[in-house]
């Protein structure tokens, strides 16, 4: 059992797996548990052979702790619910949790953790418009998290304290990048150079006819795109020789692809949640990233030059202006980013959205016995 702490904990429910590509709460969730104890809850396993719920229980890091439920797969949604109530209940009373914060991603996380009893509850919001059970979460909620700026716009009409999820890098690995010192993978050492890799997910944000207009207008260069398609037909994608759809890579490989690349791309309609983590990976790696106009990629420019927006009218002009560059300039930016994202920076900004969260709370309760008392 881990050492117990006094109402520091934290209990977040998670959809992604951990380590996954996708995820976006992993790293911040992973450094805060550097000064607080951290019980990630994941999505349950159904399974035909379990006999009785359980927990799987695994150890990552000092103070982190990824729990992943293991259900009957001949539950039905209710039973199911009550099964995981009472799996958060054992977690709980197994670990004395005293949470200070619950972390959910769904209404749901909020009727299974009954017994958590935090002092702050977070809703790490999805980019939906209307999430399903989204007026009991802005209800609850004391503190709000996105993943875009459009998103948080969107729900400050509706609650108080609304923020973006800070950025972090692992310093180390993109440094590695940076100085190419990983080894081609098998599967891109092949494709000739200069090559533009993907920086955004294989969605519906996918501008597919810019992407297509990029490959016929710069057919001597490679276009290499990594991840599975997800909510988007893949009869879309724009099939060229100069294309190269390479299907998902685990989030540890990411940085062997991204030093064989010369820039990075990413070719948008409209913001969606990875863009802007997509891009950081490129640029912390010392590649310079030409993003379509989105307000969250924008925000990137802003953070370091490295990041260029362009229109789709001047896309592939910017993306030539790119590749002259100095590759020293770009390693020097890096390494500046590098240090402006740190653990350190997004846990002190984080702690102090909580500390706001607290003093939020604290009002509306005095307030609510003052209106009591009259």
């Amino acid at each position: 059992m881990l050492a117990r702490r006094e109402m520091t904990d934290i209990v977040a429910f998670t959809r992604a797996r951990w380590g996954a590509q996708t995820s976006r709460e992993h790293p911040l969730l992973h450094a805060l548990a550097r000064a607080r104890r951290v019980f990630v809850i994941e999505a349950p396993v159904r399974d035909a052979c379990v006999a009785a719920a359980f927990v799987e229980e695994m150890r990552v890091a000092d103070g982190l702790v990824v729990c992943v439920p293991h259900l009957r797969d001949d539950l039905d949604e209710v039973r199911a619910r009550a099964a995981l109530a009472t799996l958060v209940q054992q977690l709980v009373d197994r670990h004395a949790i005293r949470a200070e914060i619950l972390w959910v991603r769904a209404a749901a996380d909020l009727a299974v953790a009954r017994c958590v009893e935090p002092r702050v509850v977070v809703w790490d919001c999805d980019d939906e418009p209307f999430a399903p059970g989204e007026r009991a979460l802005l209800a609850r909620a004391d503190l709000v998290l996105t993943a875009t700026h459009a998103s948080a716009d969107a729900r400050r009409r509706a609650h108080a304290l609304v923020q973006v999820m800070p950025l972090i890098v692992d310093a180390s690995r993109h440094a590695r990048a940076s100085a190419d010192e990983w080894v081609d993978p098998l599967d891109q050492s092949c494709i000739p150079g200069p090559r533009l890799g993907l920086a955004a997910p294989i969605d519906a944000h996918l501008d597919v006819a810019l992407l297509a207009r990029v490959a016929d207008a710069l057919p001597e260069l490679s276009v290499i795109a990594l991840g599975a398609p997800r909510g988007i037909d893949v009869r879309a994608l724009p099939c060229r020789p100069n294309i190269r759809w390479l299907g998902e890579k685990r989030d540890d490989e990411l940085p062997r692809y991204i030093a064989g690349w010369d820039i990075g791309i990413a070719p948008v309609l409209t913001s969606g949640g990875d863009e802007p983590r997509l891009a950081l990976d490129v640029m912390t790696s010392g590649r310079p990233v030409v993003a379509a106009s989105s307000r969250d990629l924008g925000a990137l420019a802003a953070l370091s030059p490295l990041a260029r927006v362009a229109d789709r009218a001047s896309f592939v002009a910017a993306i030539e202006a790119a590749l002259r560059e100095p590759i020293a300039e770009h390693a020097r930016w890096a390494e500046s980013l590098r240090a402006a994202l740190t653990a350190d920076a997004a846990c002190a900004r984080f702690e102090s959205w909580v500390a706001d969260a607290r003093y939020r709370a604290r009002g509306a309760r005095s307030a609510e016995l003052e209106r009591s008392s009259a």
